[in-house]
């Protein structure tokens, strides 16, 4: 009987939950120590190889798939074999039909003059290019592709000069039964009607260069054979002689004219500091700016956690305060770092006509490390993988150098807490990016370590003070356990009585509680 009683001592913390508890801690205590080691020698520096894929070979005949292909183009043409002053109709549909697809590829080089097409020495045909120059004629005429079109097929063709003496001829699709029979409008958002295309006016036309040819176009004759571009857009541009000169540094952009005090301020992001330091960047070109950066010529400063604390702060204030980090900021060169949340591209038919020859832009969404993952709006004069070492994919972590223009408000794809169902705005800095750079692995690789060892050390701090809770608690149960068998025990032998005595929890009777046969605890058993 008393050799029962002693192999439960611990019966308030059984054999069971002992494994459970230990299995669980053990658990605790592998993972910390993985999560430690992998800290310790992970971190790989591989950057992600982009892939490229094989172009299948040409199959005999003409492939008709979503991208353009100049070699299908030179091949239509010449099947074409069309006449001096003829169209190269075949040619024509294909590139069309692609078009209508939106895929024609990537611009051939900088965007060029008149003069600089008919100057060019390697075959042009099938590629795309932008060409610049003054509109002189805009000349319509029915075409009939194939013998049994219907008829209502139109070609616009906008004769463009320039100094030389050969123009360009922009050719446009069009239909009886479009606005104007699709006569050129200038690009403009979806639903919007566009500028119509008229002499005098100076454009861009963006287009695949299909052959050459002479003819007859409204009053203008052209007699030596001149480049022809199916068009895909037309932007009207300012004139040369009223476009604004390049501001010799920074400091000489129009900051004075930036307002963005009040929200309607704020949400106006087209400032002209905006596209003259864009101007800037582009004259200078990427790998000057570059130089310049690495020899230390703009003296930047970090843009880090206390400065946006700061400036968060004095953002919120009413009007009348001073606002000496906004507007001592402006044209000033900053470090941000950050990841891409995602890569935007604002073409012609976002950019209003300006008088600084930025008619594109690249801007990026850029998850600010220091400021709750706030998303800054960052403008790109050259592509973002463009610059050495960085390729623009989503969540790559970036550092970029850029210069200050103003607060920029934005609404975001959150609601507003007050329950009015409204979007939540949100204001960040807006800044011109000079230079970009991977974020160095080392550090990065750092900071992660830093994170994840605090985790480790956590997780193995918690196991170990769960594990020494659960053990007093657990020894604690086990003592008072026991104290009340001792108890149960000299209770019986006063009374004399020879009942077998419980080895188990369940036959234990608990303060309070009957006897199995029903009787109180303190009371006189059934049988007495």
């Amino acid at each position: 009987m008393l050799d029962d009683l002693k192999k439960d001592r611990h019966i308030g913390f059984g054999a069971q939950e002992r494994l459970k508890l230990s299995l669980y801690v053990a658990g605790m205590l592998v993972l910390g120590g993985v999560i430690f080691v992998g800290t310790r020698t992970g971190g790989s520096d591989e950057q992600d190889k982009p892939t490229v894929a094989k172009s299948a070979p040409a199959a005999p005949g003409i492939d008709l798939g979503p991208l353009l292909d100049a070699a299908d183009v030179v091949r239509l043409a010449d099947a074409d074999d069309a006449a001096p002053d003829g169209w190269c109709s075949r040619a024509f549909q294909h590139v069309l039909d692609i078009q209508r697809r939106g895929r024609l590829g990537q611009v051939e080089g900088a965007r060029r003059s008149v003069s600089d097409m008919n100057a060019l020495a390697t075959e042009p045909r099938g590629r795309v290019f932008e060409v610049q120059g003054k509109v002189t004629e805009v000349a319509g005429e029915a075409w009939k592709p194939t013998e049994d079109a219907t008829g209502n097929e139109r070609l616009w063709t906008v004769v463009l000069e320039d100094a030389g003496e050969v123009p360009l001829l922009a050719v446009k699709y069009g239909n009886r039964s479009d606005v104007g029979e699709g006569r050129p409008i200038d690009a403009k958002p979806a639903g919007l009607r566009g500028e119509t295309i008229e002499a005098g006016q100076h454009v861009v036309v963006r287009g695949v260069y299909i052959q050459e040819r002479t003819g007859s176009f409204g009053g203008t004759a052209v007699t030596k054979a001149a480049p022809v571009l199916l068009v895909h857009k037309v932007r009207i541009i300012v004139p040369p002689e009223d476009r604004r000169d390049v501001i010799p540094e920074l400091s000489e952009a129009l900051w004075g004219d930036i307002e963005d005090r009040f929200n309607r301020e704020s949400r106006k992001w087209d400032e002209d500091a905006l596209y003259e330091v864009i101007q800037w960047a582009r004259a200078q070109g990427q790998e000057k700016l570059r130089e310049r950066m690495l020899k230390g010529e703009f003296k930047w400063k970090s843009w880090g956690r206390d400065r946006f604390d700061a400036w968060k702060k004095e953002v919120a204030v009413s009007e009348g305060a001073s606002r000496p980090i906004t507007d001592g900021s402006r044209g000033k060169v900053f470090r941000w770092s950050g990841i891409i949340g995602e890569v935007l591209d604002y073409p012609w038919e976002q950019i209003p006509r300006n008088a600084f020859g930025v008619d594109e832009i690249q801007g990026i969404s850029l998850l600010s490390d220091h400021y709750r993952n706030v998303s800054l709006r960052v403008f790109l004069p050259f592509p973002v993988d463009s610059f050495e070492g960085v390729t623009g994919k989503r969540s790559e972590h970036l550092r970029v150098y850029g210069v200050f223009i103003k607060n920029f408000t934005y609404d975001t794809k959150h609601k507003r807490p007050d329950g009015s169902g409204r979007v939540q705005p949100m204001t960040a800095p807006m800044l011109v990016v000079l230079h970009v750079e991977r974020y160095p692995d080392h550090e990065a690789s750092q900071r992660i370590r830093g994170a994840m060892l605090w985790v480790a050390g956590a997780m193995v701090i918690f196991g170990l003070l769960f594990y020494i809770v659960l053990i007093r608690g657990g020894a604690k149960q086990a003592k008072r356990m026991e104290e009340h068998r001792l108890a149960l025990r000299q209770r019986i032998r006063a009374k004399g009585q020879g009942a077998q005595l419980p080895t188990s929890r369940d036959a234990i009777p608990q303060d309070g509680a009957p006897r199995e046969d029903g009787s109180p605890r303190d009371g006189p058993a059934a049988d007495g």
